[in-house]
């Protein structure tokens, strides 16, 4: 049996599970949106709310509960995190699996490293700033709107403050960024994407709504030209998403196989999971005690075989320790020699996930069964097997997945493998891989990424056509908002992206860059418009 070693993400559990974070957001939407106008007729936390010059309406106090509560959980995470040794570098948290089809294995999974916790936290933090700025400029809007002018004196208005819906959609908007930075896999982050997409437009068309109906004659023709940018945007976006998934299933099949010239797909017929040495043992195996040399004298040659006997007998109780989190519900069984012995229903050593259970030293065999309808191998078999591996005493094992997969941490670790020899074997062997053409394969899919990404930048430069003059802050949430899903996808991919033409740091930095390249484009077009309206009206 091959040994492989690597730089694997060995993970730990978190202080508190991880989709609890978006899970927060996501009930606190739906708590101000439901029962926003029941708490503001009902006058909660009316008191509160005026005392912090946040108008009438004690929902935005929901809201501000909930970022506070958010970045509370991301900082207990994250100084967790912190504290752990540098091996383990991640705490990973599966919700329920959503698909297991063959090789395609999709977990509602979340992970968080030291720059997923960070954003998170801060993530929360700008939220709640958000609702601030919200609550108080829908206060002093709707009070100098109470103020009125003309011949008519009016009442001065009730300063209500942020609408329910708003507080809601900022809600939504922190819940899908937290989803987006904490994603395991490509499908949780579109599942986050979509709904940062959702919560952005809903933000900038109640957050227009609100200054249109204060200031302008023109607010009909404003929201007509709104309606008309967010088709655009919505477009955009969804375009951006289905290419992304055309790329995660480019790059989803070329772990596993190959295409020949005349189209067909080959498989690898590759061992679908592999036991890795991820770190720790005491350097040496010792299976038995050690031949003196012939000349030695006897009493040298006695010492050396109480010592060797001493260490058989540490290495009897010594413990290793074995961890998997692949395959959520998969059983793992120790000493199976063959499938007539599994067919028994013996008792498995553990389900999967689990993280650094103690394995006693020497050499095991370890059987996988995955169950739900997955295949392990190329052909097919339901069953992975692993004749042998060797465990030191102190020493971390994780068994890893090689080959199709969707997982951010299982991509970067497979890429990472080294076989006896040294070699990144599965690195070299992606990046000589070609598609469709000749064109090389992992190429095409960092190209359909970048594409992907930017076409989904592009929705803030689309709605910044409809803008308000000067420079409205929902345009600015919009183009980071925008920016934010492509440049954390380009991140987590940056193993697969050091392959490509393009860097992952110049990828970042260009979608960064682009969608704010996009709306101060729009606004000067727009500002331009705006200029030739009057001189036209004048000639007429």
């Amino acid at each position: 049996m091959l040994e492989y070693n690597g730089q694997i993400t060995q993970v730990a559990s978190p202080p508190t599970p991880l989709w609890c974070l978006p899970l927060l957001f996501l009930l606190a939407a739906l708590a101000c949106a439901a029962l926003g106008p029941r708490i503001r007729r009902a006058g909660l936390g009316r008191g509160l709310a005026e005392r912090l010059r946040l108008g009438r309406s004690g929902v935005v106090l929901l809201g501000i509960g909930a970022s506070l509560l958010g970045s509370a959980l991301a900082a207990v995470n994250l100084s967790a995190l912190l504290g752990q040794d540098s091996a383990r570098k991640s705490f990973h948290d599966v919700a329920w699996n959503l698909v297991r089809v063959g090789s395609l294995d999709v977990d509602l999974a979340f992970a968080m490293d030291r720059l997923g916790g960070a954003v998170s936290m801060l993530v929360a933090l700008a939220v709640g700033a958000l609702h601030v700025v919200a609550a108080r400029r829908g206060a002093a809007g709707d009070s100098s709107a109470g103020a009125g002018g003309g011949t008519t004196p009016k009442a001065p208005a009730r300063s209500e403050g942020a609408s329910p819906s708003l507080t809601a959609a900022l809600c939504l908007l922190a819940g899908g960024a937290v989803t987006v930075a904490l994603a395991d896999n490509l499908v949780v982050m579109v599942l986050g994407s979509e709904m940062l997409a959702a919560a952005t437009a809903l933000v900038i068309l109640l957050w227009r709504a609100g200054a249109s109906g204060a200031e302008a004659e023109d607010a009909p023709a404003r929201a007509e030209g709104l309606s008309r940018a967010s088709g655009r945007a919505f477009l955009a976006h969804h375009a951006g998403d289905a290419v992304i998934l055309l790329g995660a299933a480019t790059l989803f099949w070329g772990l596993g196989g190959r295409w020949t010239s005349d189209g067909r797909y080959l498989s690898d017929y590759r061992a679908r999971f592999v036991a890795v040495h991820a770190g720790g043992g005491s350097g040496g195996t010792i299976y038995g005690a050690p031949e003196g040399e012939p000349d030695e004298p006897d009493a040298k040659r006695d010492g050396r075989r109480r010592t060797s006997l001493d260490q058989l007998r540490v290495r009897a109780g010594a413990r290793g320790y074995l961890s998997f989190t692949g395959h959520p519900g998969a059983q793992v069984y120790l000493g199976i020699a063959d499938r007539a012995q599994l067919a028994a229903a013996p008792e498995p050593f553990a389900v999967a996930p689990f993280l650094r259970k103690e394995i006693s030293v020497g050499a095991h065999s370890v059987i996988l069964v995955p169950g739900g309808g997955a295949t392990v191998s190329g052909d097919g078999f339901e069953v992975a097997a692993i004749d042998r591996i060797s465990v030191e005493p102190g020493e971390d094992i994780v068994l890893t997945m090689v080959g199709p997969t969707l997982s951010f941490r299982e991509i970067a670790d497979q890429l990472g493998l080294k076989d006896e020899n040294g070699s990144a074997f599965l690195r070299k062997d992606l990046a000589g891989k070609k598609g469709w053409g000749g064109v090389q394969l992992v190429g095409l899919s960092c190209l359909l990424f970048m594409l992907g990404a930017a076409l989904k930048s592009l929705q803030s430069g689309l709605a910044g056509w409809s803008s308000t003059r000067g420079t409205p802050m929902a345009a600015w949430v919009g183009a980071i908002a925008a920016a934010y899903a492509g440049v954390v996808l380009v991140l987590r991919l940056e193993p697969v992206f050091a392959l490509g033409p393009v860097g992952s740091g110049a990828a970042a930095l260009a979608l960064l860059g682009l969608p704010f390249m996009g709306f101060a484009l729009s606004r000067a077009l727009l500002r331009k418009a705006e200029a030739v309206k009057p001189v036209e009206g004048g000639a007429s």
